[in-house]
């Protein structure tokens, strides 16, 4: 039997009645989020009010809140926006478990308590709808990670109080004082998934954590359960004008129910699905318009984490992904780092591999999602180690990592806005590079080519070399590569022959989409004046020297 407050009710109709008396706003679709890239923080660690007069310290092994809010991220938008987002994913943000647990704090959001208020470490009510605003008025959009598998109960727990009564109805404990739910009778029975994997019973039905943290596992088949978790996010998305959800833990709750949720919700849904197999996440394309796309990134990690990753394992799944999430691909999430998996930087301290790395969430078929933190060069190893705090940084505009991250977002845009070829709904296709240790990527008019070559040291520098032999341009096309802002021209039969010292990527745009589009900031000195090549990288006025990098990877490590 369901057992609400009649506060909790109250809220809940208030919230549904909201959203359907403005289901006439136009909501952000999956063709929307199409053209957008994404920046995700963790809203915690990103930036502190503006109005503190000392920066907070943040040892992230302690596992502890602190300080970063909604006005803090709201205050700090210009800085994301000159990089080149327009789209922002914040942590999940109702009332945690409070006080400190066996795991440290639920900073993270994934530890929700009440999916009716907010947590006040992040701020009021108030402040999440005017970090909503702030991005709406800036064109930008705002994508807002929901947990709602479990429920996690004050602490100290008892997991017996779940059990019950053997042959009758009666509950040895009523309550886990959660909400909007708190009768057992509306989670599943008590049973911890462990390190189970493949049976998907016991991923649905069994709860996540353990005796010290329990994860209350929802009954999201329970009728009533379903229909207040409805409700629910149809009033969220209305009242903090919610642009797109990312659904955590989406494996842990059947496909069935996520059709009729994402459905209610009413605008772009992505769901997080850890998995190595396209099979399996594929299925889920059913229930979301996409998934985070995990086959892929165990790839890439694999791929560029050293001289010996496997290159051509990314031409395999990148076909069978394509095969299997049809459109939905377009919009998958397409990343390197995320608040769960260790940075890029900590599993290699060659910087070039780290640089191809970083360029490919901006190449793929989906959307980019780049982590806070990937472009300042963050290292921190597992979690709570990729947690750090953004505010100690210095927001560092001069490193290579930043100004990749810009002129890629830039080239992106530039690419999106050709009149002659179809950048967001043409498929990525590696050709033929014939030579080792490289990768090219043509997704016109974009043509990208990456190397885990490395960068060597600093008595044999590092370096790859690409043959590309399929026409891809005119005879003599001009190009210009993003980075370095050089001119190549195409070679007599459309193909291109270049070169990088150090390991560095290459990336390519016709120069007369530049030239058409200055608005992008690409390389404005080159496409003003055509002539000599300039040696600035990426971003028109930027003016770090892409071949002094060149010469750095050879020495840089990471600490």
């Amino acid at each position: 039997m369901l057992t609400l407050t009649p506060t909790v009710v109250s809220l809940i109709v208030l919230w549904g009645t909201w959203f359907h008396c403005i289901s006439g706003v136009l909501a952000a679709k999956a063709d929307d989020w199409r053209t957008r890239s994404v920046y995700q923080v963790v809203t915690d660690r990103f930036a502190p009010p503006s109005n503190v007069s000392t920066l907070p310290p943040c040892n992230t092994d302690d596992r502890k809140y602190c300080g970063g809010t909604f006005l803090g991220l709201r205050d700090h938008l210009d800085y994301i926006q000159t990089l080149g987002f327009d789209a922002v994913s914040i942590s999940p943000p109702f009332t945690s478990v409070q006080g400190k647990t066996l795991y440290g704090e639920g900073y993270l959001g994934e530890w929700p308590q009440d999916l009716t208020s907010i947590e006040s470490h992040f701020g009021t009510d108030n402040d999440l709808i005017a970090l909503s605003k702030a991005l709406h008025d800036r064109g930008m959009y705002l994508l807002l990670d929901i947990v709602i598998n479990h429920l996690v109960p004050p602490t100290p727990f008892n997991v017996t109080s779940f059990t019950k009564s053997n042959g009758t109805t009666q509950l040895l404990h009523n309550t886990i004082a959660a909400k909007p739910f708190s009768d057992p009778e509306q989670f599943h029975d008590l049973c911890f998934i462990g390190n189970v994997t493949s049976n998907q019973t016991t991923i649905e039905n069994c709860w996540l954590g353990d005796a010290s943290l329990p994860y209350a596992d929802l009954n999201t088949e329970n009728s009533e359960v379903v229909h207040v978790l409805n409700d629910w996010i149809a009033g969220v998305v209305a009242k903090y004008s919610v642009d797109g959800l990312k659904l955590s833990m989406a494996k842990n709750i059947p496909i069935d129910f996520w059709k009729a949720f994402t459905n209610i919700a009413g605008v772009f849904a992505l769901g997080e699905v850890v998995t190595g197999d396209p099979n399996y996440t594929k299925n889920y394309t059913e229930g979301m318009d996409a998934v985070m796309d995990y086959p892929v990134w165990f790839t890439v990690v694999d791929a560029f984490r050293s001289p010996q990753g496997n290159l051509s394992a990314l031409y395999d799944v990148v076909a069978q992904s394509q095969k299997l999430y049809s459109k939905s691909g377009f919009v998958a999430g397409s990343f390197t780092e995320n608040r769960h998996e260790a940075r890029f930087p900590s599993r290699t301290q060659d910087l070039s591999l780290v640089l191809n790395a970083l360029t490919w969430p901006f190449i793929h078929d989906g959307i980019p999602i780049i982590y806070y933190g990937q472009e300042q060069g963050f290292a921190g190893g597992g979690p709570p180690g990729n947690h750090e705090p953004f505010w100690l940084s210095g927001n560092n505009t001069a490193n290579p990592f930043y100004r990749l991250v810009r002129s890629m977002n830039a080239a992106r845009h530039a690419a999106m806005k050709s009149t002659t070829s179809y950048f967001l709904t043409t498929p990525m296709k590696f050709v033929e590079t014939h030579t080792n240790s490289t990768l090219a990527v043509s997704k016109p008019p974009l043509l990208s080519l990456l190397t885990n070559a490395g960068s060597g040291d600093s008595t044999h520098p590092g370096g790859a070399s690409w043959n590309v032999t399929t026409p891809l341009y005119k005879a003599g096309q001009e190009l210009i590569e993003v980075f370095s802002c050089r001119i190549v021209q195409a070679n007599d039969g459309g193909g291109v022959n270049l070169t990088s010292l150090g390991g560095m990527p290459q990336v390519l745009l016709p120069a007369t989409i530049l030239r058409a589009h200055k608005d992008a900031g690409i390389c404005r000195e080159t496409t003003e004046h055509s002539g000599a090549p300039s040696v600035r990288f990426g971003v028109g006025g930027m003016r770090l020297v892409w071949g002094a990098v060149v010469l750095l990877v050879a020495v840089v490590s990471f600490v």
